[in-house]
């Protein structure tokens, strides 16, 4: 079942990636189901497939974009910090997800620039309105999954 998941949820987030490059335009926020899935796993496994997840879920998403390894990275680093911190705090209640999703959201973004300017591709911030607002949809949306994934998955 473990497997079936996993690979349900990367095929899921995969293919709204996909999708909404085709059809919605850069400038409307998205959740970022590749995040999601590896908070998820961040909160329900322990370090190693949260991990694991991340890895593969970065690889996934790095497919779709350039530089390739940026997105692999950062989920990664999310995944084992997730894990980490619900190894030892009690995260799976809505409250606490939602706050992790949000931080987690912020905490990538900002990892992402700061690998972007070590690679030498300028280190430009988005506005802290659209980073929270991102960070809001991730949210909302992961909290609504977990529950339905919780629930009858």
């Amino acid at each position: 079942m473990f497997f079936l998941k996993a690979g349900g949820g990367l095929l899921l987030a995969y293919l709204t990636l996909y999708l909404q490059g085709k059809i919605l335009p850069e400038s409307i926020p998205h959740p970022d189901g590749f995040l999601i899935l590896v908070v998820y796993y961040g909160v329900t496994r322990t370090q190693i497939p949260a991990t694991m997840m991340g890895t593969v879920a970065g690889l996934a998403e790095d497919s779709l974009s350039w530089p390739f390894g940026i997105h692999a990275f950062t989920k990664t680093t999310i995944g084992y910090i997730v894990s980490g911190l619900g190894s030892r705090f009690l995260l799976n209640q809505p409250v606490p997800q939602f706050l992790i999703l949000l931080v987690g959201t912020i905490v990538e973004v900002g990892l992402q620039r700061i690998v972007l300017a070590m690679i030498g591709q300028g280190l430009v911030w988005p506005s802290p309105g659209a980073l929270i607002l991102q960070g809001l949809i991730n949210a909302v949306t992961g909290v609504a999954l977990f529950r339905f994934v919780d629930r009858f998955l």
